[in-house]
């Protein structure tokens, strides 16, 4: 039994050691719910500021030791870590929060790799499990109205929560519905939960329509059409959409009688997923060429975005020396640990710095335009995911690095990925600065010029030497490319090596050089 679990779905629960426990302060309630799903350490004056913003600094800090001084009898000091001036939530193995739970569920039926996600039994029980705890909204009936903040926060973890739980229940009902008119009654249920998170989503009160059709009550498909048109008038005073209005008329005509070929997901979740962006990846640019090296710089880079401590990692090098391909082939690793996916966001278009929101928002293609703030858009889609950004050629918008903070704040679950010429100049900012391919050195016999080596013994630099350089490796598989057969010799090697040295191994300049190889002696 786990020793301490949150239940933040519904109105705020905890328990120890299976007992309920009463937490008289409500905002002693909000600082562990907002420590349980942040899931990192913050700062005390942070955490004032987020809860008692109409205090001084000082009364505030106060306000804070009284709600730990709360916490700590309701639920015992093991369960909060406090270092230096820093709170969090202790890490145990015997912790539950239920939304961390759901997420975790979510994440495993994402990332794991099938051709369809209905023939997969565990991926089916994952979502359906992950519905089974979602019953009730995030933080029912709790609020914090003197903690404006607090309650934005909130508000975003919930519509988060919810749009996580409506692709999962969306998915349910295509997968049972998948199975035949024997589970089409189940794939009913989900979908009028799915419907019932937002009466006014046209694509849940077609699959309805659908899901009536295959069950063979045309009457009940076009009452769903009366009551999307209905609430549509009410609300939005607007009328069903051409395709909406399309499917009620093939019902009359009864052309619908299986919905099994239209509704079978082959993808994981998600809408329009190109088979390329399947398992996590999202938006990156196909790699003409083979990668080549970097295997330590990856490494690097996996092991530090994956790590709570560092959310922004910089990447950073003169042009062509190959950050763009290192932050994809590290994004490809880091992708599966992200319950969202890892997005790939290229900069090298854009030209004014309040363009860079709207650039985010079109890559990670959020739906909707609307009047809200570009900003506040893009944080409120972000706040509650759990996502990789790769931010690629920054160095000419150095001035959004305000927006990388922005993000960083609102949306705990995200960690940014930048390549840039220049770094952010950023408090949190991790710096990689890359440089070139390592060449083999210079042999101890061997006199260089500008034309190449003199004064040398034949063989100095041999083929496998080449091979086990990362810049004469590249620059051989570039060669390749043109002249498949292509082996130098013993003196070619050594002209190869000289090159690579005197390119200082940047990858472009050697791709670029190799592409001359037939009129090069070689």
């Amino acid at each position: 039994m786990p020793g301490l679990v949150l239940r933040l779905f519904g109105p705020p629960q905890v328990e120890r050691d299976g007992a309920l426990v009463h937490i008289g302060r409500r905002k002693a309630v909000a600082l562990l719910a907002y420590l349980a799903i942040t899931r990192r350490a913050h700062g005390r004056d942070e955490l004032a500021a987020l809860l008692w913003p109409e205090m001084s600094q000082h009364q505030a800090r106060s306000m804070v030791r009284s709600a730990l001084v709360v916490l700590h009898q309701a639920i015992g000091k093991e369960w909060l870590t406090l270092f230096e001036d820093q709170v969090a939530l202790a890490d145990q193995p015997d912790l539950l929060v239920d939304v961390t739970r759901f997420r975790r569920l979510l994440a495993s039926a994402a990332v794991h790799r099938h051709t369809s996600l209905a023939a997969c039994d565990a991926c089916v029980l994952a979502l359906a499990d992950a519905a089974d705890i979602a019953m009730s909204p995030y933080l029912a009936g709790f609020s914090l109205p003197d903690a404006p903040e607090f309650d934005l926060w909130q508000s975003m973890q919930a519509d988060s929560l919810q749009r996580e739980l409506g692709d999962a229940l969306e998915q349910l009902a295509l997968i049972h519905a998948a199975e035949g008119r024997n589970a089409v009654r189940t794939a009913i249920d989900y979908a009028k939960r799915w419907l019932a998170l937002d009466p006014l989503h046209e694509p849940a009160h077609r699959l309805l329509m659908l899901l009536f059709a295959e069950a063979g009550d045309r009457a009940a498909a076009l009452q769903q059409f009366d009551e999307c048109s209905r609430v549509l008038a009410a609300e939005l005073d607007a009328e069903p959409s051409p395709e909406t209005v399309e499917l009620r008329d093939r019902i009359v005509a009864g052309e619908v009688r299986s919905t099994v070929d239209a509704l079978h997901p082959t993808t994981q979740p998600g809408d329009g997923v190109r088979p390329s962006e399947q398992h996590g990846f999202h938006g990156f640019p196909d790699a003409p060429t083979s990668f080549v090296g970097r295997a330590d710089e990856v490494e690097y880079v996996a092991a530090r975005l994956s790590d709570s401590t560092c959310r922004l990692l910089t990447i950073v090098g003169p042009g062509g020396m190959g950050k763009t391909r290192l932050g994809i082939e590290a994004a490809r690793r880091l992708a599966p640990r992200f319950a969202d996916g890892a997005w790939f966001v290229d900069l090298a278009p854009v030209t004014a710095v309040a363009a860079v929101p709207a650039a985010i928002l079109r890559a990670l293609e959020a739906p909707g335009t609307g009047s809200t703030d570009t900003v506040e858009r893009l944080l409120h889609f972000l706040a509650g995911r759990q996502t990789l950004l790769v931010l690629d050629n920054f160095e000419h918008l150095l001035g959004a690095a305000e927006y990388v903070m922005q993000v960083l704040a609102a949306a705990p679950g995200v960690s940014i990925l930048v390549t840039t010429r220049a770094h952010l100049q950023l408090q949190q900012e991790w710096l990689l600065p890359l440089d070139g391919l390592a060449a083999p050195p210079v042999p101890g016999n061997l006199a260089t010029g500008v034309d190449g080596p003199t004064n040398l013994n034949a063989g100095a630099t041999k083929l496998v030497d080449l091979e086990a350089y990362d810049a004469t490796h590249l620059f051989l598989q570039s060669v390749r490319r043109q002249l498949p057969d292509f082996q130098p010799d013993a003196a070619g090697s050594d002209r190869i090596a000289h090159i690579c040295r005197l390119l200082e191994g940047m990858p472009l300049a050697i791709e670029l050089t190799a592409s001359w190889a037939r009129r090069l002696s070689l």
